[in-house]
């Protein structure tokens, strides 16, 4: 008998998601199940193929979510819904999940060349992305991407956290007013409320009516040891338990989510409200500073002040506008800076057309600290860096003093600049891991391992002529596939002319798949290459 299962537990179909009757299950659901069930806070796409899939309840929340349609998995005992997004479109269906506030987990296939004894391509989580925890720049917008916390405790602990920057900083309030001034200048995007918070309905609908955020329940517990274990102590600037829990909280979401590393955060900031103008929430809304009451949102007094030709730029313009001056020294040294690039025209022209050229080095940065830099990233910073020379000229012709000290704190790092242009080939790969990063030359034993990884795929290039010739199949092939490697594809009509050299190890309605000795140590000797 078929049952259907909406829940993946094949002696149940209430659909509540539960890992029960996992033994009755085919080997890839039970794997789908073990995965979902350490992350049950999110939505699991699981890497089949080329297609990320969820099944059970699963498939149908993420066919709401994206209006794609639901299908079923059938197998011999049971049917389960199932729905899927294509693997190269997964950048834009994330984004779109995030937005409906749904936490994604991303299972990805991983040392497909050693299948297990059932024959299934081991999963491991790669990823977990939360509205508030983004590192990826393809998801990133260039305004600061806040993760916030808020905890109590004679008035309210509040911190904030941009992975994408390492930016780490938060302030003691004493009144609920005050905690959401703060929280309507720096809209962060996943806010974490300590228990005493979250488990009161009444507040937690408030604050959903006043700040559209995904609000989550953190951990607020062991604030000292999380803090000691990242920083190696207490930042002394941590003097109130409720802040102390806050950046705890913080600290402990994004290292659940960034696989327990986060490099790029290296200090706290605890900055006091009073020390800039206060405007409230109120003023911030009527003034339109950040967001429009009605109307085209383009039309707020950001958007018409910011010309920044960097994403950096734009961010800092943003902080200006989120914390106005009151020192009046500091004030008159910005007007005297601004003043210089107003009066002189050309002066301006020129850095912004030398800015224009440079990178978001801090988000950058932030990816080579968290080893999660791609090939380009590294072009893209030595581009940056040699644009510094440039600037230095221009700035020390001037006069001012805060742009001769903008100049002198400018370090154009030649030799590092000058290490990249000469190891990397001049147009990168998108990805490391896809190999042809390093001129040839630089490394000996990388040439020679480059050069057994072409003469064995000049071999493999060569086999399909040479089989077709010594064996009178005119529709052999080659091919490839991440589950079998590299294979032998001979059509129905030419199965008695196969050799018995031929190991069959597919077959497909009009076509079998083949293997053989050689053609798989060719293959272990461009892997052991590859990985080498």
């Amino acid at each position: 008998m078929v049952m259907a299962v909406g829940n993946l537990a094949a002696t149940q179909s209430t659909g509540s998601l539960k890992g029960e009757g996992k033994g009755e299950l085919p080997p890839l659901l039970v794997q789908y199940v073990e995965l979902r069930d350490k992350y049950h806070d999110y939505l699991l796409l699981f890497q089949v193929g080329d297609f990320y899939e969820c099944f059970g309840e699963d498939a149908e929340r993420l066919a709401r979510a994206l209006s794609i349609i639901l299908t079923h998995k059938t197998s011999k005992d049971f049917v389960t819904p199932m729905a899927g997004i294509p693997i190269r479109s997964v950048d834009a269906n994330v984004e779109k999940l995030l937005a409906q506030g749904i936490r994604v987990a991303i299972a990805d296939q991983v040392d497909i060349h050693n299948l297990g004894p059932d024959k299934l391509v081991k999963r491991e989580i790669t990823q977990l992305i939360t509205p508030g925890t983004i590192t990826d720049e393809r998801l990133l917008k260039p305004d600061a991407n806040y993760l916030a916390a808020v905890a109590t405790g004679d008035g309210y602990g509040l911190t904030l956290l941009d992975l994408s920057t390492g930016e780490f900083r938060g302030t003691h309030l004493y009144s609920r007013a005050s905690l959401y001034d703060e929280l309507k200048r720096y809209r962060p995007a996943e806010v974490l409320l300590a228990p005493e918070l979250y488990e009161q309905d009444a507040f937690r609908q408030a604050f959903s009516q006043r700040f559209a955020v995904m609000l989550s329940n953190g951990r607020f517990e062991s604030a000292e040891d999380v803090l000691q274990s990242h920083f190696g102590k207490v930042p002394s600037s941590l003097t109130t338990e409720a802040l102390t829990r806050a950046a705890a909280a913080v600290l402990s979401y994004a290292l659940e989510t960034q696989q327990g590393k986060l490099p790029q955060v290296r200090s706290f900031l605890r900055y006091d409200p009073g020390a800039y103008m206060n405007i409230g929430e109120v003023a911030l809304s009527t003034l339109e500073v950040f967001d429009t009451q009605v109307g085209d949102s383009d039309r707020t007094l950001f958007s018409i002040l910011s010309d920044c030709r960097t994403t950096p730029g734009r961010r800092l313009l943003q902080a200006w506008l989120r914390h106005p001056l009151l020192d009046k020294a500091l004030i008159e040294q910005r007007q005297h800076t601004v003043e210089a690039f107003v009066k002189d025209k050309v002066l301006r022209d020129e850095l912004r057309k030398a800015l224009f050229k440079v990178h978001d080095l801090e988000r950058l940065s932030t990816r080579l600290s968290a080893n999660t830099v791609k090939a380009r990233d590294l072009a893209a910073l030595a581009r940056s860096l040699a644009v510094i020379p440039e600037l230095k000229i221009l700035l020390s012709q001037r006069q001012e003093s805060t742009l001769l000290s903008l100049n002198e704190r400018l370090h154009a790092l030649s030799e590092l600049r000058e290490e990249i242009e000469s190891s990397l080939v001049d147009e990168p790969p998108i990805k490391i891991t896809d190999g042809g990063l390093i001129r040839d030359g630089i490394d000996a034993e990388l040439d020679n391992i480059r050069e057994q990884v072409t003469a064995a795929r000049n071999w493999i290039a060569d086999l399909e002529k040479t089989e077709r010739e010594a064996t009178g199949i005119p529709t052999l092939k080659v091919g490839f596939n991440g589950v079998f490697g590299y294979y032998l594809e001979v059509t129905r009509p030419y199965y008695n002319d196969v050799p018995e050299s031929f190991r069959a190890i597919q077959t497909l309605k009009d076509r079998q798949r083949y293997t053989r000795p050689d053609l798989k140590e060719k293959e272990r000797e461009i892997l052991a290459a590859e990985d080498a």
